[in-house]
Parts: C-alpha cells; sequence; structure tokens
C-alpha cells in the first residue's frame, strides 16, 4: 500500500523493487504499454529516498531509484528521445554512486551510451563511452564475476554496433570478439542487470554488427546458424531483433523485397507493440512503399497502417 508523506506518494521499498522487476520483464518481453504508469513510480522513488524510514537501508533504496531511472532510459531510447534517455542515465549514475554499486553506475554508463547513439552524429561518442566503461570493469577486482562479466560484454557489444555504423569493421569485430571472450567465460545464456548478455546475444550482435556494415550476406550466413531458443522466452525484444535486421538485409539493393516483408511481418507478430515504436521499422516500410509492387509485397498497406506509417 502507498503512504503519503507531505503531500508525495511514497513506495515501500518491497513494493518499489517489485514493480521495478515487473517493469524490467515488460520491456523485455516488448509490453512497452504496462510502463506507461513510470512516471508514477518514479515519482514514488524519489520520495522514498528523500522520507525514507530510519528502519530502511539508505542504499538499498539509492539501488532501487537507479534502477528505476535506468529502465526510463531505455524505454526512452526505444521510443527515439535521446535526449530524455541520457538524461535518465544521468540520474541513475548519481544514484549508483550513491549506492557505492559500481556495476550500477556501469549500467548507467551503458544507457549514457544507447542515448547517444540514438543522437544524429554521436556514434563515437557513444562507442567511447562504451570502451572507457569496459576497461574499467575488466580492472575491477570483481571482473570474473557472473553480474561483471555481463555488464562488460553488454558494453562491448554496445561499442561493436556503435563502431559499424561507423563504418569501422576492424573495431566492431574487435569489440565482437572480446565480448565473445567474456561471453565463453559466463558459460551460460544469462540476464544478469537484465543486460541478456551470453553467447546466444553475442551471436545475435553479430548479424546486428554485419548488417550495420552492409555485409548482408555474412549476415544471413548468421542468421542460418542461429538458435534464438538458448534465450529466455521473456527475452522478446531481444530474441526477435534478427528479424529486423534480416529485414533490413535483404531490403538494399540486390535483396529481396518479399522477404523483407516476410522478416517484417514475423516482427510484428511476435512483438506487436514493438512495430509501432522501432523507427528502424518505421524507415524500412517507409521505403519499401516508396518501391512497392504490390503483387510483390502484398499487405505491405496494412502493415504500414498497424505501424502508423504514412507513404510521403
Amino acid at each position: 500500500m502507498l503512504n503519503r508523506d507531505h503531500g508525495h506518494v511514497v513506495l515501500p521499498i518491497r513494493e518499489l523493487e517489485t514493480a521495478l522487476r515487473h517493469g524490467n520483464l515488460a520491456y523485455q518481453s516488448a509490453r512497452y504499454s504496462a510502463l506507461r504508469r513510470l512516471p508514477v513510480l518514479i515519482r514514488g522513488a524519489e520520495a522514498l529516498f528523500a522520507e525514507r524510514p530510519k528502519t530502511v537501508d539508505a542504499s538499498r533504496v539509492a539501488r532501487a531509484v537507479s534502477g528505476v531511472y535506468l529502465l526510463t532510459s531505455k524505454l526512452a531510447a526505444k521510443l527515439g528521445d535521446g535526449e530524455l534517455a541520457w538524461t535518465a542515465a544521468d540520474r541513475a549514475r548519481c544514484f549508483g554512486l550513491v549506492a557505492a554499486a559500481p556495476a550500477l553506475t556501469a549500467m548507467a554508463a551503458y544507457q549514457t551510451a544507447c542515448a547517444l547513439a540514438k543522437q544524429p552524429g554521436q556514434a563515437a561518442a557513444a562507442e567511447e563511452v562504451a570502451v572507457v566503461t569496459a576497461d574499467t570493469i575488466a580492472g575491477h577486482r570483481l571482473c570474473r564475476s557472473p553480474t561483471y562479466l555481463s555488464a562488460y560484454g553488454a558494453l562491448l557489444l554496445h561499442a561493436a554496433v556503435a563502431a559499424a555504423r561507423q563504418a569501422d569493421d576492424r573495431g566492431a569485430w574487435g569489440h565482437l570478439e572480446a565480448a565473445q571472450s567474456a561471453a565463453d567465460r559466463l558459460g551460460r545464456n544469462g540476464n544478469e542487470l537484465w543486460t541478456a548478455f551470453g553467447p546466444a546475444n553475442v551471436q545475435l550482435h553479430r548479424i546486428s554488427v554485419a548488417v550495420a556494415l552492409r555485409n548482408n550476406q555474412q549476415a544471413l550466413r548468421t542468421a542460418d546458424r542461429l538458435d534464438t531458443s538458448q534465450l529466455p522466452m521473456t527475452l522478446s525484444s531481444r530474441r526477435v531483433q534478427v528479424h529486423l535486421d534480416l529485414a533490413v538485409a535483404h531490403s538494399t539493393p540486390g535483396g529481396s523485397d518479399p522477404q523483407a516483408m516476410l522478416q517484417l511481418l514475423e516482427y510484428e507478430r511476435l512483438v506487436p507493440e514493438a512495430i509501432r515504436l522501432n523507427a528502424t521499422a518505421a524507415g524500412l516500410i517507409t521505403r519499401l512503399l516508396r518501391r512497392e509492387r504490390p503483387s510483390q509485397t502484398p499487405g505491405l498497406r496494412a502493415l504500414a497502417d498497424r505501424a502508423g506509417v504514412r507513404d510521403s
């Protein structure tokens, strides 16, 4: 039950932690509508930190508040709002420092990199933030623990994609190989710190990197060997990224618009809420509309309507 102190809504710590867990599960399952009350969660978390009972550990509250802002940054980045994502990531970092939780500050840096990646011309800055933070983790005394390995690997995966978007072939594959080594040391497909990091996620990023580098044949070959069933079913948003990447690969000159369409339809089937939010999907649908041949891509107009895309 909510308590009200000094006009604020204060969430009890256990309720806050439970709500945060449910929110992360909803995000990873691509059930974004379940996060509509996230602003209420933020206010409740801030109020609890400011007015917490003396019986509640301050570090525990700070960790939870940091987690709330990490979730906020993820959602803002998903919606394409890089500035809001950056602000939320910075708040997560501040509360991570208060909690003296290096793993949380590392994830705040990860979200900062994600936020930068959503802003034009910031791919190099995103890569730098990810690499510098990964190097810092590598020197931590707990660097071989599952939590730190997962944060380290997630940062390197982001650095790989950022490098690929700069057409830096060597840098992208170098970051990926370092992430692969971390995944091998981890030895399983985990979800520490909500990172979904592990060998399967590295394979998914190999496809993303190949597509970003416009090596579509390599992306298709890697996809043929991919087994997404290794990832938990709750990680819907991560599991289905391959369909979006393959849609992009098939849509390039010399590709196949019908195959791109089929991949988009599968993406929509698996994560119906995401098709209306994903900027890559919207851009791809727009390109397909501009060169539409109804006999080859039947249903494209209906998909565009469901995705909220209008042919300009």
